[in-house]
């Protein structure tokens, strides 16, 4: 006897359950709960509900503390490709790397100094002008209220990378273990439609550049900045990165 309708609609059903309850355990066994602040229970209702969309931040400490799973298998647990999961783990490596890299030879943290958030360090303001003339920027995406640049801006109370960035946006990020998250954001949002120019360190060798930078536009800019009120000039070279528009390369003389 064949099933009926509402047989087949039942079993169907019963298998989404079973497969939401499934992913639900992965999720406790991953520590997802944990990173997002929730008891196991909590969280097992909140996943039966539906997906739920971890932030960057939030799928990279789940990635961090599970590194005896594959990247296949983390990506299908977390609802997210394989390729996101290497870029996480490579974005760790660099973090690690910047970690080790972040005093000079005198032993001085310089991770203080060069971040956009050190009103002491934030974007040169001629650099600035020269490319809101061209872009017309709507959006801060990495700001405080002293070094903000557009009208409308993100500062780390209001969390830009837990927010949605639309239309032309301007991005001078901490140099720091973060800078990884907030490139990742920046291409995410050029793929939704915005346009992204981005001041960062010209650090080619790194795993936010090889999976981020090198698809957007890159200017390569002569000589190094002088940040803000700065009285030297950068430890590294700069360049401003355009996500949104076809990867190629310029060797920008201002």
């Amino acid at each position: 006897m064949k099933p009926t309708h509402a047989e087949e609609f039942t079993d169907a059903l019963g298998q989404v359950f079973a497969g939401a309850v499934r992913l639900a355990d992965v999720g406790i066994g991953l520590g997802v709960p944990k990173v997002l602040g929730l008891s196991p229970e909590e969280w097992a209702q909140r996943r039966l509900a539906g997906p739920v969309r971890l932030s960057i931040p939030e799928r990279r400490q789940v990635v961090e503390a599970n590194p005896e799973m594959s990247s296949r298998e983390l990506g299908e647990a977390l609802g997210v490709d394989q390729k996101t999961i290497v870029n996480d783990r490579h974005a760790e490596e660099d973090s690690s790397r910047s970690e080790e890299d972040s005093s000079d030879r005198t032993g001085r943290d310089r991770t203080v100094l060069f971040t956009s958030l050190s009103p002491d360090w934030e974007t040169p303001q001629d650099l600035f002008d020269a490319l809101d003339t061209e872009f017309a920027f709507e959006l801060d995406v990495c700001a405080t209220d002293k070094t903000a640049k557009c009208e409308r801006y993100f500062t780390p109370d209001s969390d830009g990378l837990a927010q949605e960035w639309r239309g032309v946006c301007w991005m001078n990020p901490p140099y720091g273990a973060t800078i990884g998250a907030w490139v990742a954001k920046a291409a995410e949002s050029a793929r939704n439609g915005a346009t992204v120019v981005c001041l960062v360190p010209a650090r080619v060798d790194t795993g936010w550049w090889w999976d981020h930078c090198r698809h957007g536009e890159i200017r390569f800019l002569r000589g190094r900045l002088r940040f803000g009120n700065g009285e030297t000039g950068a430890p590294f070279p700069s360049a401003v990165v355009v996500l949104g528009r076809p990867a190629r390369v310029v060797w920008w003389e201002r």
